[in-house]
């Protein structure tokens, strides 16, 4: 028998950041980005696919 404890988790920090992610590829805006701003970064990844 084995008994490990488990490993610590980094704790989770909730904010406000949005995260477009297409196959692997990871665009990460910046905390509070505007409706604009997001759909700008979509447009761009659309059009380099």
């Amino acid at each position: 028998m084995v008994v490990e404890t488990p490993a610590a988790e980094p704790p989770i920090r909730e904010t406000n950041r949005r995260e477009i992610i297409v196959g692997p590829v990871t665009i990460r805006l910046e905390e509070g980005a505007s409706a604009a701003r997001v759909v700008a970064a979509a447009r761009a990844l659309a059009t380099s696919a």
